[in-house]
């Protein structure tokens, strides 16, 4: 959004012939896009970060909590990993 108004307002001030106002700007939204695609490329590697950690999550504990990986007492929870 910022980048598409820094874009308008570059483009008004080079029609009203403020052509260094309009280069400031160009270069602001230029800044602005390699910032966004940045941004999205890392939104990538930690949403594959986030699946392969929901995996692993998967992977170990679901074996255990069949086999009686929990148990409560009185005093609270009591977390007891078994092995088979």
């Amino acid at each position: 959004m910022t980048a598409f108004r820094v874009g308008a307002e570059a483009a008004t001030a080079e029609r009203r012939g403020h052509y260094e106002t309009a280069a400031r700007h160009q270069r602001l939204a230029a800044s602005y896009q390699i910032l966004h695609e940045a941004y999205r490329q890392r939104e990538a590697v930690f949403a594959a970060a986030m699946a392969d950690r929901a995996d692993w999550e998967r992977a170990l504990f679901r074996p255990l909590a069949r086999g009686g990986l929990a148990r409560t007492r009185a005093s609270g929870v009591r977390i007891v990993v078994v092995f088979r």
